[in-house]
């Protein structure tokens, strides 16, 4: 799954990265990307947004443009220098905050991919039209992402993103149609209606 966002369809704006400390003396800050496209997202010449501290809606902040005039990938991280932050004291004031793309700056992605921010928040039903939860977040891992959808009361479900279990995605509809398989991780207990 490309990028994240913390909530569906609330914000112009998609996490790519939080700059979790400055690096050298010369203004440079560690990112660790948020994004499956980091040597896109903080390439030369883009213009990346700054978050203030402790936002969960980036529409309530006072997002700073940054432009971006160097950047290498070290390790996990991206090491990124920014026009106007030349020295390690106005990078550490960076440190811990998030940086945004904007949303229709993103390219479109194949179809049956989806970025995370436009899975989350989804309604997820059975094939019955049933509701079984709401995707609350995505997991990646190397075989295939999971969803993990959120059901009021009851355990989480663990849904694969693959063919045989998420039938369709309707980002527009806000809704995505699983068929629930036994062995399930958070259906253990439960009985799968069949469908």
């Amino acid at each position: 799954m490309p990028e994240k966002s913390k909530s569906r369809g609330q914000s112009g704006y998609a996490r790519v990265g939080r700059i979790v400390a400055p690096h050298g003396i010369r203004g440079e800050v560690r990112v660790l990307p948020s994004t499956d496209f980091p040597a896109e997202r903080f390439r030369p010449g883009r213009t990346l947004y700054l978050a203030g501290r402790q936002v969960s809606n980036p529409e309530n902040s006072d997002l700073r443009p940054l432009e971006v005039v160097r950047a290498r990938a070290n390790g996990t991280v991206y090491l990124l220098a920014f026009r106007g932050i030349e020295d390690r004291n106005t990078a550490e004031a960076l440190r811990g905050r998030d940086l945004y793309v904007r949303r229709d700056e993103r390219p479109a992605l194949p179809e049956g991919t989806y970025y995370v921010d436009e899975v989350v928040g989804l309604r997820v039903l059975d094939e019955a039209g049933r509701e079984v939860g709401v995707v609350s977040e995505v997991l990646s891992y190397t075989a295939n992402d999971v969803w993990v959808v959120r059901r009021p009361g009851r355990p989480d479900i663990l849904l694969p993103f693959v063919s045989e279990v998420v039938r369709e995605v309707s980002p527009a509809e806000g809704y995505v149609r699983v068929r629930l398989l036994p062995g399930l991780p958070g259906l253990e207990d439960e009985e799968v209606r069949g469908s």
